[in-house]
């Protein structure tokens, strides 16, 4: 489908390196997946985000006191899902961003907490904490990756116009391009927050990809300029 020119969005979860939500989060607590918001225990990553084949999305905010044209931070009204998945091996589009952060910001778990060698996402995040929302007619204000994944899907939606109506195709599969040399512009960095859960702080944002909002949020006309540039 991705040769088809689809591209696949998914939210990164609100749980942080746990699995469900806030409320109630789960992890691997004796090789057992137990649920309770337990506060100790391995890792659960998100899937489909987990998904190398998929652009996970994690969430943003604006900081208390701030506006929309300041710099963003990880989302603190609920714990941006974000980590390494334990099915799918870490892409090589994606290894060397992934190799500095662990590299520089290494939470030096113990063995096992997550897997160093998987997939690692999100790819990238969008505001989603929080954001307005309609619902059954009604404006009002939401929170979650779920609603991040859609802002993130919407703009690949105006990419694929524009590039259409210049006689080219849809963009299809992404996440090796996010990554390539040529986006470095593209990306707004987030550099403060985390994502925490079964029991720890979680990971650290920091600059560059980071488990927490993937390569930052997408400045569009960047985003444009760069697709457009692709055959």
């Amino acid at each position: 489908l991705t040769l088809a020119g689809m591209t696949f969005v998914a939210f990164s979860g609100d749980a942080g390196v746990a699995w469900g939500k806030p409320s109630n989060s789960y992890c691997v607590v004796n090789g057992t997946f137990k649920g309770g918001s337990p506060q100790t225990g391995y890792f659960v990553p998100t899937f489909p985000a987990s998904c190398p084949f998929v652009t996970a999305v994690g969430a943003t905010q604006v900081a208390d006191g701030r506006t929309v044209r300041d710099p963003e931070t990880a989302s603190t009204g609920f714990p941006s899902g974000g980590g390494f998945s334990s099915n799918f091996v870490r892409q090589p589009w994606q290894d060397a961003q992934v190799a500095d952060y662990l590299s520089k910001h290494d939470p030096k778990y113990a063995q096992g907490v997550f897997e160093r060698t998987g997939r690692a996402y999100p790819d990238v995040a969008a505001n989603g904490c929080p954001i307005v929302g309609a619902v059954a007619g009604q404006l009002t204000l939401l929170a979650g990756t779920s609603a991040s994944a859609p802002i993130v899907a919407s703009l690949i939606a105006a990419v694929n116009d524009a590039r259409i109506a210049r006689g080219k195709g849809p963009v299809g599969f992404i996440n090796p391009a996010l990554y390539s040399d040529q986006f470095k512009g593209v990306f707004n960095d987030i550099t403060i927050g985390s994502n925490p859960g079964c029991g720890t702080p979680g990971f650290q944002a920091a600059p560059g990809w980071d488990p927490v909002t993937g390569l930052g949020t997408l400045n569009f006309e960047r985003l444009l300029e760069q697709f457009l540039a692709l055959p």
